[in-house]
This record gives C-alpha cells, structure tokens and sequence, in this order.
C-alpha cells in the first residue's frame, strides 16, 4: 500500500498508537511534527492535539497535489461536481455558502457525515475539489472547552502571580520573607516546602558570614527577598551591602541619579534597590566591617567601561561613598566553617 493510500486512512480522534500501526514510526513522527514536512510532500495535513492525544483534523489538499487517484470516503481531489455528488449523495452547500466563488475563490459544502467520529466538508475551487477535510464531529465542544481550560489557566496563574508578588508590600523583613517562601515555588517546578525552610533558616541564622555567602550566592530569579533581608539586617557586613548594591545592576540607573522621576516606570522597582541599598550605606545604617572587601579593585574595573571624566565622575557621585575604598578583613571561602557548610547546604535545596 502507497503511502497515500494509507494517509487516506487517517481519521479524526485516531490516537498516536494507532497513527503509528497505520504509518510506521517515521511517518507517524512527521505526521505529528507540524514542521515535519509532511504536507508540503504528500498534500496531506494533520491537526494532532496533543492535549487530548488525538487527531483534531485532516485535510487533503491539491496545494501540494495529493494523489487525485487515492480515494477518501469516495471523494478525490479534483473530482467535478457531479462526480462528488455521485460518490456522497445528499451533500449540500455548507452554512452561509451562496454557491458563488467567496474571495478566495472557494464554493465549500457539507457532507452527511461519513462515519461516528467524523465530519466531513469539501472546498471547491475552479469547479474542481481543492481540499477535503475530516473534522472531529465534537470540535465546537472541543473548542469551547479548551479555551475555558486555557482562561482557568491563565486566570490561576495571574491569582500565583498576585500572590508571589504580595511579599513586597509587607514592611517587617521577617515577614516579608515568610510570605514570599510560601509563594516562591509558583513557576519553579520546585518544592514549596524547601523554601519555606530556607526562610525559616534565614531569619533564624543570626550570623552575617552566612548572609554575605547567600547574597553572593543567591539566583535572583528566584526573587530578591532574602536579599532585601540581608540589607535590613542592622548586622549585614559593609562589605556584603557594597557587593549587593552591585548585584542590583546599579550602573544602568547612574544618569538618573537621584531622581526617581526620571526613571521609567518598569524600572522603578529595581531602581528602588539599588537606592535602598546606598541609602543605608551612606546614611551609617551598617557599622558591623569583618568582611574583606576590594572595593578599589572593583571601582578600577567598573571605570574602564568608560571613556570620559565625565562618565566616571557620574559612576562616582553614584556609588555609594566606601565603594571604591579597600576594606580590610575576613576572605570567606565556601563552607570555611560549620555555619557555611550549612548554607551550602539550605542553598542546594532551593537553587
């Protein structure tokens, strides 16, 4: 048997295993990939949902000239109207079809239906059967209840969104970071329960060694509420709020310096941050200085970027005051002690 004349065979809601056992394996692949080939090939296209694991659609169309020997339901691409009236009898124009050339060219009528599970409709073009489509007979019902399935989903995901954005809005940083654990997870794929543990351990964990690990550390996808902890923690090393300040991609707001207002709006969050963070450096928030910190080194680096006095002047005046200043103290090296082998370890659980 031809590969056409198998193709023929295709029926709506015939499932991947029975796709398969009709094709072969390879057939059966391109049949399904809508970038396979198939049509452009052999005329022949299938809707396959992958939601519901079975055809939605099949179309033979003389676009790319399917066999018009190869028969389905007696119909044949290329078939004058007589020929189609003799192989379906009692098929008549579809719904709203006048039997006049629409603006594409296409007369296009309703055949009773072939069999239980298919629906049958043939496009005419130049008096000649240009396409024949076998449609799921339920494929209104179908329809409507993907679309109610799709706006649930989108509806549950805009409340998860919501919700994940809540923390934001709390003041109190322990809070703050209780409520985004408990809705972090959405979109992660990951286990609700990890986070909630980290956060429990984070505001528990007394020790500014280990803020500064899991600042340096954190994937900020993952939201930056532990690291808005970190900086409302009186004890946050000097060294870990200058590195922070960095982390918040600083740099692309120095223009706008002080002024908020100039920032664009879907910046201002991050904005914010940043001038947090170098609010409470320069305003002596953090006295605790046990962290070695090269500031001198960073700044030397961050400058090169720039051509002019000018631009350096303006990376200066934005920077928070110690940042281009070396800081002496204590290089933290993963799991040095005890306390940073346990971040090491609460961090795996949640990146």
């Amino acid at each position: 048997m031809s590969l056409s004349e198998r193709l023929a065979q295709l029926r709506p809601l015939m499932t991947r295993d029975e796709i398969t056992d009709l094709l072969g394996p390879a057939e059966a692949k391109r049949a399904l990939d809508r970038f396979g080939g198939l049509e452009r090939e052999t005329g022949v296209s299938v809707t396959f949902s992958f939601r519901d694991e079975c055809i939605d659609s099949v179309t033979y169309s003389a676009k790319f000239n399917f066999s018009a020997d190869v028969p389905v339901f007696g119909l044949r691409v290329g078939m004058d109207l007589p020929g189609m009236l003799a192989a379906r009898p009692g098929t008549r124009l579809a719904e709203g079809e006048t039997g006049e050339p629409n603006e594409r060219g296409f007369v296009v009528y309703k055949a009773a239906a072939p069999s239980p599970e298919t629906d049958l409709t043939i496009a005419f073009r130049d008096d000649k059967i240009y396409t024949i489509h076998l449609t799921r007979p339920d494929m209104s019902t179908v329809i409507a209840r993907r679309k109610q399935e799709d706006d649930e989903r989108r509806a549950g995901m805009e409340r998860a969104y919501r919700l994940s954005e809540q923390w934001k809005s709390v003041k109190d940083p322990d809070e703050m970071v209780l409520s985004w654990a408990r809705h972090c997870a959405v979109g992660q794929g990951a286990n609700p329960n990890r986070f909630n543990d980290f956060a429990r351990w984070l505001i528990t964990t007394r020790d500014p060694e280990v803020w500064h690990m899991v600042a340096m550390n954190w994937n900020w996808d993952l939201g930056e509420a532990p690291i808005r902890w970190i900086i409302r923690q009186k004890q946050c090393d000097i060294a870990t709020a200058l590195e922070i300040f960095e982390l918040t991609s600083a740099l692309s707001y120095r223009q706008y310096g002080s002024n908020r207002e100039l920032v664009p709006e879907s910046d201002r969050e991050a904005y914010d941050f940043s001038m947090e963070v170098r609010n409470r450096l320069d305003g002596g928030f953090y006295t605790r200085s046990e962290i070695a910190y090269d500031g001198e080194k960073q700044m030397y680096y961050l400058l090169r970027r720039f051509k002019t006095d000018e631009e350096k002047a303006e990376v200066r005046l934005f920077y928070p005051r110690l940042a281009g200043h070396k800081i002496a103290g204590r290089t933290l090296q993963t799991a040095d002690t005890p306390a940073l082998s346990e971040c090491d370890e609460m961090l795996s659980g949640v990146l």
